[in-house]
């Protein structure tokens, strides 16, 4: 594959060890030829066939994922998960940035983010569920000495609590504020702030978010609306048509609350493309919005 994320998309094989201490079994290292093949096939993958491992990859990074989990399976077995992005994401970060994983699951993004800030920087991982947010502490500390702050809350429109659903035959990092229009769920009360009055409680504005929280992106973009008129701060934010569409909007709403002046891309195979019909973007989409004080950050990274 050509492009700048030529490096993501040939990712390495992770030095897999099991938690219980035994030799993890080697048909679980798969082949890049076979990769195409493990993605077709995860959805046949039932929770609890795969023993708990730890992921080792080169750069010292470990993460460790309990079995029945997608990123499990795209860890675990493809020994990646999101390339590109997880390589867009290195490519935006410099030492010493402040950066923000709104919706942290089990913390991939979060310590990728750390490593790339390095000891000088700050990342903020926002995680609200409980198991969730467990997962992510182990994670960290297979990691010490990350400069990672956890907040255990959601993020909306308004200071209060919400409730998270958490669907019977979906991981925990699926929990969402809204039923999805389902009645197979059990709830979970959790903080809920606006991201503006979180932020305020930095000594500096982040130089990226990442947002996934399920659906309710539109809703915390509302409580966000300083920190992106500040135009200090590049987002990244999923396409989403099932999810958005049980909150009641369509994704291009989201785009509708950034300032006129920000520049849209797409996280895509080859690079960053200028996004041109935001309608069309297809589910899984990773868009990147950025501000023009921000612009120096995308050089090479942007393809015709």
């Amino acid at each position: 594959m050509s492009g700048v994320w030529a490096d993501a998309a040939s990712s390495e094989t992770p030095v897999l060890t099991r938690t219980d201490g035994r030799h993890p079994p080697q048909s679980l290292r798969c082949p890049r030829t076979l990769k195409r093949t493990w993605r077709r096939g995860m959805a046949r993958f039932r929770r609890g066939r795969l023993p708990s491992m730890i992921a080792t990859f080169s750069d010292g990074r470990r993460f460790q994922i309990d079995a029945g989990d997608l990123l499990y399976e795209q860890i675990y077995r493809l020994g990646e998960y999101e390339p590109e992005v997880t390589q867009a994401v290195r490519e935006l970060l410099r030492p010493g940035d402040f950066a923000v994983d709104l919706g942290a699951n089990h913390g991939w993004y979060t310590v990728v983010m750390a490593h790339a800030v390095g000891a000088t920087g700050q990342v903020w991982a926002i995680e609200p569920g409980a198991a969730m947010t467990a997962s992510l502490k182990v994670n960290l500390e297979l990691n010490p000495g990350l400069p990672v702050t956890v907040h255990n809350v959601a993020v909306g429109d308004a200071a209060g609590e919400v409730l998270l659903h958490h669907f019977s035959d979906l991981p925990h990092g699926h929990a969402s504020t809204s039923t999805l229009g389902r009645d197979d769920f059990d709830t979970e009360p959790v903080p809920c702030l606006r991201l503006d009055d979180l932020l305020g409680e930095a000594v500096r504005p982040p130089t990226l978010i990442k947002m996934d929280v399920e659906g309710s992106e539109l809703v915390a973009l509302r409580g966000a609306a300083a920190v992106i008129e500040a135009k200090r701060s590049i987002w990244i934010v999923e396409v989403n048509h099932q999810t958005s569409a049980a909150f009641g909007y369509a994704p291009t709403e989201l785009l509708d609350r950034f300032c006129a002046d920000y520049a849209f891309y797409r996280i895509a195979a080859g690079g960053l493309l200028p996004e041109q019909d935001r309608a069309a973007a297809p589910h899984g989409t990773m868009w990147l919005c950025v501000p023009p004080a921000l612009d120096e950050r995308l050089d090479g990274l942007v393809v015709a």
